[in-house]
């Protein structure tokens, strides 16, 4: 898990793994970045895969 600050101040929490071009996975209202682990370790060999947790839903 990495994170980032946004303009006001937010941490938001992500996850990048692979190498390439890079799809962006966005988690829907109820769900957060870990929705995705399964798809972003299957894509990772070919893309740089970024799931992010949305504002107010961040691990952090």
């Amino acid at each position: 898990m990495q994170k980032v600050v946004s303009k006001d101040g937010t941490e938001i929490a992500y996850d990048a793994t692979g190498n390439g071009p890079g799809p962006v996975l966005i988690a829907g209202a109820f769900t957060g970045r870990a929705y995705f682990a399964e798809h972003a370790e299957a894509l990772s060999p070919t893309f740089t895969v970024v799931a992010y947790d949305r504002r107010g839903c961040s691990a952090t």
